[in-house]
C-alpha cells in the first residue's frame, strides 16, 4: 500500500462487472482532490465492483478493492 510520506499524483476509479469468467473493468472518473464522494446513479443489481487505483510520486500505484452489493432503495457493504 502507499504510506503517508508519499504524495499521491492520481486516484482512478474504476467500475467492473462481472464476465463470463473475469471481471471487466471500466475506468469511471479521475478523482480530484475537490471530489468529496462519488455516487453511482446507474449501478448494475446484483454483485458490483469498484477499485481506486492510486498513484504517487514515484509511479508506483496500489489499488484498494471494496466489494459492494447493490439492492433496491441503497447500497450495502458486504
Amino acid at each position: 500500500s502507499i504510506n503517508s510520506t508519499r504524495e499521491i499524483k492520481s486516484i482512478e476509479l474504476k467500475k467492473g462487472n462481472l464476465g463470463e469468467s473475469s471481471v471487466e473493468w471500466e475506468t469511471v472518473k479521475e478523482i480530484t482532490p475537490e471530489d468529496k464522494k462519488y455516487i453511482d446513479y446507474l449501478p448494475d443489481l446484483g454483485k458490483v465492483f469498484y477499485k481506486l487505483i492510486l498513484t504517487d510520486d514515484t509511479g508506483k500505484t496500489s489499488e484498494y478493492e471494496p466489494e459492494f452489493r447493490v439492492k433496491k432503495g441503497g447500497v450495502s457493504l458486504l
